[in-house]
């Protein structure tokens, strides 16, 4: 129990406001009371008044980007979250599916509703929450889940040329293409580079024939002829 004396110059009942910290609990409550001020009254310190303190409440963020279930993300993820009332901050929780739910969260002390977390696992399910935390209370949204994207590979896989070939001449030359990795190619350029050598070395001497930027989707066990 604590005794709080309280001055006002006014003869009217008065709002006040103030904190009250919990040592123990390292909690903040707030209290809001009105009290009618009496002229020179003698405070009655056997009867006190009690005041009520309160935690103001908090609820779960909504709105959780990306979609549960969301997949074929890439490694450099942005979360996002609409915010909840009555919090001072957020904290983040990723982790893999399958391992134990963290204690600590992968960002504390977050003061905007987005966090971008790097570095993922490719082909990776994961798990993430988003904490909502103020002075005296705090809650945690339900888990929702999403998959980082599969990596391609692209490899030559049949080159058809001339056996020889005479000076000044023209030559034709083929080649396939296939997808051999688990994942597509997700939209991203790349160049089919062509070649001739005097050696099966490629280095800086050797000519580039033809260098075509190729734009087209290629999913796994995919392939193309140039």
């Amino acid at each position: 129990v604590y005794k709080v004396l309280v001055f006002n110059d006014k003869t009217t009942g008065d709002n006040i406001s103030f904190k009250y910290y919990d040592i123990f609990a390292d909690k903040i409550y707030d209290i809001t009371e009105i009290i009618e001020f009496v002229p020179n009254q003698v405070p009655d310190y056997a009867n006190p008044g009690i005041l009520t303190a309160f935690c103001k409440p908090i609820n779960t963020v909504t709105g959780l980007l990306p979609e549960n279930g969301k997949e074929n993300l890439n490694a450099t993820l942005d979360l996002f979250w609409q915010p909840s009332a009555n919090t001072s901050y957020y904290k983040v929780y990723v982790w893999e599916d399958g391992t134990t739910v963290p204690t600590t969260p992968t960002y504390s002390n977050v003061y905007s509703t987005t966090a971008r977390v790097y570095s993922l696992k490719y082909g990776q399910l994961y798990r993430w929450k988003i904490g909502s935390v103020n002075d005296c209370s705090s809650v945690e949204s339900s888990e929702q889940t999403f998959r980082i994207r599969q990596l391609p590979d692209l490899t030559v896989t049949q080159v058809q040329s001339p056996s020889g070939a005479e000076s000044g001449s023209n030559l034709n030359i083929s080649f396939t293409v296939k997808n051999i990795g688990a994942g597509n190619t997700a939209g991203i350029l790349w160049n089919d580079a062509v070649f001739v050598s005097a050696d099966a070395t490629l280095s800086n001497d050797d000519k580039l024939l033809s260098n075509t930027t190729n734009i087209k989707q290629l999913d796994p066990d995919s392939s193309y002829t140039q």
